[in-house]
């Protein structure tokens, strides 16, 4: 049976604004399981079209869950014009028209899901690629008082350089990061854009 059809689609509202994600429910989930959050990469797509399937075909997110017993949960970024589908990684508010945050929109479903599922706290984690791995970052910052680790792929601590620097999470989080070194979108060495590896390393060793 293909991963899709056991997928569960839901949509809520936040802060006024439609928000959307999915649910991967493995045949063999956890009597209390582990919880990973897949955030997707940058997806140009009309606004009716969110990309529910990048977690499940490309990343094969819900081949992992099946074998690990883990719940996958895959949050689904906000649309801005011109038809894209993007995350508020940190310090990128300037890019809505009204800041979607979405730090509150995975806190929300950590409250909500936890429940339901029964998820052991101390094993909620969060990967993303790209501008998902970016957000993954700011998650890790956010929220680290309910999340345990993050894995970032191909994704800077910040988007933008901050002034003023970044803040320290409040907690510890364990940090699995990838990146690879001819990356040209988010280059491994860093641009005037983004930070380095070596920088959101540092970020995370001394915060």
């Amino acid at each position: 049976m293909s991963p899709i059809r056991r997928e569960h689609t839901r949509h809520i509202q936040l802060r006024g604004m439609p928000r959307t994600y999915a649910i991967y429910v493995p045949p063999n989930l956890a009597a209390n399981p582990a919880v990973v959050f897949c955030l997707h990469a940058h997806t140009l797509a009309p606004q009716n079209n969110p990309p529910l399937i990048l977690c499940y075909q490309s990343y094969q997110m819900a081949l992992r869950a099946d074998v690990y017993g883990f719940l996958l949960v895959v949050p689904i970024s906000s649309w801005r014009a011109p038809g894209l589908f993007t995350w508020d990684s940190n310090h990128l508010d300037v890019n809505f028209p009204t800041p979607p945050d979405d730090s509150g929109f995975i806190r929300n479903l950590i409250q909500t899901l936890s429940p339901q599922y029964n998820i052991d706290p101390k094993r909620v984690f969060v990967m993303g690629m790209s501008p998902g791995g970016e957000m993954a970052h700011r998650i890790g910052i956010d929220l680290s008082d309910v999340v345990a680790a993050i894995a970032p792929v191909s994704g800077a601590v910040w988007d933008v350089n901050p002034t003023p620097p970044l803040p320290n999470a409040a907690f510890p989080v364990s940090v699995l990061e990838f990146h690879g070194d001819l990356d040209t979108s988010i280059p491994y060495c860093g641009s005037s854009k983004h930070a380095s590896v070596d920088e959101s390393v540092s970020y995370w060793l001394v915060s």
